[in-house]
């Protein structure tokens, strides 16, 4: 059974499906070079994932998006009356059809167009980010946890059971308690953009100390069993900027006032401390409530790293969140959601890793290297590998573009930047050249899984860099550069079955320095996706930001 996944919203992207199996999957920024674009049917992607596949062969399109019934618009109705807004009945009936009125319009109709004699099946957005979690944990059954700023129908987060397939909601948190909303406001206030920069606020807060938590309560929600609830509803203004949702949060103009008062870095420290309390407790009643400590997790808010280290060891849990947790991963859930809902035989299995998008041939990286016409001077090599540890180990920060593009906002050994972790100065340097991006932020390790234990205090599974950990000793003596200023790392724990290639560069970078890792970052120029084609790669050659580049079978410098 195929199905075709489709997201048309922000972090818009496709994915096939087939037989309970990610086949292709991508995100449409890869392709137009616009980050996080999300402006209707993503094409790019779409005729990515449908290379060698008739329109008839497909069973189903799984659309992200809660499909228009009275049932939802009485959900929604529910909601509108439950913030204690204050509007004329007459009034507040008009906003409810409105809302509903613009689901189809904006997200289905446009696919339903475009693909008339498929049937269209709706997942609610939260529903996709669920089962993307769940249905590549490998888990048999689990606690199925969603947070993010606002879905459909004004959910914000969700409680689920995942058992045989099956995944049945048992609590929903709604858009004027949401958690998402509440880290934006603290990334409007410090002057960073919403659905984009929270990941800042994060590096931000290593640097900072909780001294104002009890101030950003006033404007946070509150944990209330396995839900939550607030006595206030959030001030949202929004506006369409180059294909990109836009928003600011009112509750930002006490973040603003906070940080004149007590520094930036104290304010972002004090939100993240109080966004991971929150999360902790929420999670620990889940737990209670239900007796399972195994946690499937998605939706924005589970891309937060440190959240998820206190997660996995403060409450002692197995943790999977979804390497791709945001709206990006939407597409690729609402399909399997699908799947298991019309096929009965279908089996998913645990994601391995994240190579679902566009692969190149040596003859089509060589093509493009000569259409640019004597720019470059270039070798062929049949170990790339070993050429490319040795020119780490002596220093040269190099594109590393080999195989199939990774799915999600990581870059794992495919679109990757690579430098030499025991230089320290080194991230200053690809800081100011390559990514132009604030001083604060960390870099990350790829690392070898056998070294998991020589580097990090209480290892576990980390394919994906969406977990943090405690450096040990060795970590910060050997990967000075790529731990964070409060001795944590964030790393890639590397195997030789998922990326051979890169599992073999890595290990003969540890034969000559005896560091079994390398510092790796996306490869791409801050404010960029990161790189898909070959043109983009060269593109970054061009702008100076790597020394060499290391694409398929050839290293390529500049002249």
């Amino acid at each position: 059974m195929k199905i075709l996944g489709i997201h048309t919203g922000h972090d818009a992207g496709a994915a096939l499906i087939e037989d309970g199996k990610i086949i292709r999957a991508a995100n449409e920024e890869r392709f137009t070079r616009i980050k996080h674009w999300g402006n209707g049917i993503p094409q790019n992607s779409l005729g990515f994932v449908l290379q060698g596949i008739e329109l008839e062969d497909l069973d189903a399109i799984a659309v992200p998006i809660a499909k228009e019934n009275f049932l939802n618009l009485l959900r929604v109705s529910k909601y509108w009356f439950k913030t204690g807004i204050n509007y004329p009945p007459s009034q507040l009936i008009n906003k409810i059809f409105n809302k509903m009125r613009r689901l189809k319009p904006h997200h289905t109709a446009p696919v339903q167009n475009k693909f008339p004699k498929i049937p269209i099946f709706n997942v609610e957005h939260h529903v996709a980010h669920a089962a993307s979690a769940y249905y590549l944990s490998g888990l048999s059954k689990s606690l199925v946890l969603t947070l993010d700023g606002v879905g459909d129908l004004r959910i914000s987060g969700t409680v689920n059971m995942g058992e045989k397939k099956n995944i049945s909601t048992k609590a929903n948190i709604y858009e004027n308690t949401s958690l998402g909303h509440f880290y934006e406001a603290i990334t409007d206030g410090l002057g960073f953009k919403i659905n984009d920069h929270e990941y800042k606020i994060m590096g931000l807060a290593s640097y900072g100390k909780p001294v104002c938590v009890e101030h950003l309560k006033e404007i946070a929600p509150k944990v209330f069993g396995i839900s939550f609830y607030s006595n206030k509803y959030y001030t949202i203004y929004s506006e369409w900027i180059n294909n990109f949702w836009a928003v600011h949060i009112g509750e930002a103009g006490l973040v603003k006032l906070l940080a004149s008062k007590y520094k930036s870095e104290n304010v972002a420290a004090s939100g993240q401390k109080l966004l991971e309390d929150l999360i902790l407790r929420w999670v620990n009643n889940c737990i209670d409530k239900f007796s399972i400590k195994d946690l499937s997790l998605s939706g924005g808010v589970f891309l937060n790293v440190k959240a998820n280290k206190r997660i996995r060891e403060e409450l002692k849990t197995n943790i999977y969140p979804h390497p791709n947790a945001g709206d990006g991963g939407l597409a690729v859930g609402a399909a399997l959601y699908a799947a298991a809902k019309l096929d009965k035989k279908v089996k998913f299995e645990k994601m391995e890793h994240v190579y679902f998008g566009p692969e190149y041939l040596n003859e089509e990286i060589l093509k493009e290297i000569k259409k640019r016409k004597g720019k470059y001077t270039f070798s062929e090599h049949d170990d790339i590998a070993v050429e490319v540890a040795k020119l780490l180990a002596e220093g040269k920060v190099i594109g590393w573009f080999q195989g199939k593009m990774e799915y999600g906002p990581r870059a794992l050994g495919s679109r990757s930047v690579l430098a030499d972790p025991r230089d320290v100065k080194i991230r200053e340097r690809i800081n100011n050249i390559l990514k132009q991006r604030d001083w604060f932020m960390p870099f990350a390790p790829s690392m070898l899984r056998s070294r998991a234990k020589d580097y990090l205090k209480n290892p576990g599974e980390a394919p994906f860099m969406i977990l943090a950990f405690d450096a040990t000793k060795e970590c910060i003596k050997d990967l000075p550069a790529a731990v964070h200023v409060d001795n944590t790392t964030r790393p890639q724990l590397v195997e030789k079955e998922t990326n051979p290639l890169y599992h073999s560069m890595i290990k003969e970078f540890e034969n000559i320095t005896g560091v079994g890792a390398v510092l790796n970052t996306s490869f791409n120029k801050h404010g960029l996706p990161i790189v898909c084609s070959p043109s983009d790669a060269l593109d970054h050659l061009d702008w100076g930001c790597v020394d060499t580049l290391a694409i398929g079978n050839y290293m390529v410098f500049r002249k």
